[in-house]
């Protein structure tokens, strides 16, 4: 019982840190994302205006850095989340130590329970670590979707390996 509860306090806190970091990526990126916007419709203003070459290249000089600090903060986002689903690999195994040691302790048909879970949090596990590959190959340009996609199978995946912790007891 107290490992159950360990254990879903650890995914308790692990999902509001999740969720404090998303928010603050989340506005981040938001900002970012504006930024350019802004520096963009400067140098478009700027041209209009009849700006001399020299005023307009100073606004094509603040939009390329905006474009670089939006870079920058995506790329944070992306590895968060990737650091994210690596502490979820951790915990994965050490529930695996976990149920294995009790699994020597138990008699032959609890065994078998054990076994069944451990199993299928190698699977997650599997499933989980494949996720890290989507984060990586994931661009910008489909980075919103693809973050929406990983976060749900993530919120998935912590619910199956909760209930197969707590069915191995």
């Amino acid at each position: 019982m107290k490992t159950k509860q360990s254990t879903t306090g650890l995914w308790l806190a692990i999902g509001l840190l999740v969720s404090i970091l998303h928010y603050s990526c989340q506005s981040k990126v938001k900002e970012a994302t504006k930024n350019v916007q802004n520096e963009y419709k400067d140098v478009v203003e700027a041209k209009k205006e009849g700006e001399s070459q020299e005023e307009i290249q100073e606004e094509r000089k603040e939009l390329n850095k905006a474009r670089q600090e939006y870079v920058a903060v995506w790329e944070e986002e992306r590895n968060k989340m990737k650091d994210e689903i690596n502490k979820g690999l951790q915990q994965i195994d050490q529930s695996i130590a976990r149920l294995q040691q009790r699994m020597q302790q138990a008699d032959v048909n609890a065994q078998d329970k054990y076994r069944q879970s451990i199993s299928e949090l190698r699977k997650e596990r599997t499933q989980l670590e494949s996720r890290t590959k989507d984060v990586m190959a994931a661009t910008q340009a489909n980075w919103s979707n693809t973050k929406r996609r990983i976060r749900s199978a993530i919120d998935a995946s912590r619910n199956r390996i909760n209930r197969l912790v707590a069915d191995a007891k």
